[in-house]
């Protein structure tokens, strides 16, 4: 809605040797910022005489700087011209009769002339910095493709209701991704929770049963009754459950275990969570399996516990969880949306107002129709729109009064012209005529 001007300036001093660097400062602006060579040109031409202007008149008789400042709209392309010599106002000067020019032979003399029919807009003013020639020029209006799509265009109140949705779908997205993210951790922490404890008491178990260096016969088989003991009561958390040796051969397992005497060896693709936790596949199932040291009564190593955990049982997990985070994420992103339109219309709904009341501000009675509170940014634009209409109003009632006076001097001079006579005496060897001017409008 809102966009600042882009600005750019170059100070040279006021001397013909440096035209040239002018003409290369407005050639740059005009290409830097998408203008067409029309556009510099007549740019270049009119700055080119207005700047040959200065030099020879407001610094005839002295020395000093100008300054070119660019000013980059949307739509339009602004040269300031400043210099601190003499004051000359080019808005003064009256159009040239071409005729006239072309009987006499007249040369030069158009350079202003020329500029007005080149630039769209010519200003003169008087400032703290100097004297100020404004050259603008508006941008070409781009002819429409065939086959192009209409643009949108949007009122303030969809725009950034449209901004704040975008806004706030983002935020929720960022957040429910980042939360999808951390689920499959938090899931396989939630199942070690419950698997730690099994496996850490099993291992304490078993261990009360061996005696000196290695695993015998009766420690075997208390071992494996506590083993498929613990696969029993945990048939949705426990894949399998065996105790190995030194020597990797699996001494103690559930019944229907297939690695009992066998030697055990990871598969190829494993993957180490921590010292006691690694996640792996084994026949077509991932498991995740937790793995503790084996001690003896005497504190000697004889092996360790092996428990395997479902690793489906995390995903399952987490699956859920990710679930309701989308209908959390849901229920957010709308509560969102409907406070971000309602926020929009809140904020919005006094400009709309506004506006309405600046459409309607050339009649009487909407004066009374707005009760203005200044003491609020919104309140002061309304003053502002206020007071400038009010001024309106009693420059219009003079503008009426001014005009009505015009009549009635133009009724008294026409008066004061009928009291001349209409008919002259003749006498021979003189001319005799009737003379009438005011001092101003009448009488004299």
């Amino acid at each position: 809605m809102f966009r600042t001007p882009i600005k750019e300036q170059l100070v040279v001093p006021a001397h013909i040797d440096y035209l040239a660097d002018i003409r290369d400062f407005v050639a740059k602006m005009g290409q830097k910022y998408g203008f067409s060579k029309q556009v510099v040109n007549a740019f270049k031409l009119s700055i080119d005489e207005a700047t040959t202007n200065i030099i020879k008149h407001a610094y005839r008789d002295c020395e000093g700087s100008i300054t070119i400042r660019a000013i980059v709209k949307r739509n339009s392309l602004t040269f300031v011209l400043i210099d601190q010599g003499k004051y000359f106002d080019p808005r003064r000067v009256k159009p040239p009769d071409l005729k006239r020019y072309v009987s006499i032979g007249k040369k030069g003399g158009l350079g202003i002339f020329i500029m007005r029919r080149l630039l769209d807009d010519i200003d003169y003013r008087k400032t703290e910095e100097g004297n100020e020639l404004r050259l603008t020029k508006r941008r070409e209006p781009v002819r429409a493709r065939r086959f192009q799509l209409p643009s949108l265009s949007l009122s303030l109140k969809a725009r950034y209701s449209a901004i704040a949705c975008a806004a706030v779908t983002t935020i929720v997205a960022a957040g429910y991704f980042y939360f999808y993210s951390q689920e499959d951790d938090n899931a396989l922490r939630e199942v070690l929770g419950r698997g730690v404890p099994i496996a850490q008491t099993l291992t304490s178990s078993i261990a009360a049963d061996i005696k000196g260096s290695n695993i015998d016969f009766a420690a075997e088989v208390s071992a494996g009754e506590k083993i498929q003991s613990t696969v029993s009561r945990f048939p949705d958390l426990v894949v399998d459950c065996f105790v190995v040796d030194t020597s990797g051969t699996v001494r103690a397992a559930s019944v229907s275990s297939p690695l009992l005497y066998t030697r055990f060896n990871y598969p190829g693709k494993v993957r180490r969570v921590d010292e006691h936790t690694t996640i792996f596949t084994w026949e077509r199932q991932e498991v995740i399996e937790l793995a503790y040291p084996l001690y003896s009564e005497d504190k000697l190593a004889v092996g360790h516990t092996h428990l395997w955990l479902r690793k489906d049982v995390a995903d399952a997990i987490a699956a859920g969880r990710r679930k309701e985070n989308l209908r959390l994420a849901l229920v957010v992103l709308a509560i969102g949306v409907a406070g971000t339109f309602l926020l929009v219309y809140v904020v919005l709904n006094p400009f709309r107002k506004l506006a309405q009341w600046v459409r309607t501000l050339g009649h009487e009675e909407v004066e009374d129709e707005l009760d203005i509170d200044s003491s609020t940014e919104l309140g002061e634009i309304a003053q502002a729109f206020s007071d400038i209409t009010t001024k309106l109003r009693e420059s219009q009632k003079n503008l009426a009064e001014q005009e009505r006076l015009r009549k009635e001097m133009q009724v008294a001079q026409e008066i004061q012209r009928t009291l001349l006579p209409t008919e002259l005496p003749k006498v021979e060897g003189f001319a005799i005529a009737t003379f009438y001017e005011a001092a101003k409008e009448v009488g004299g």
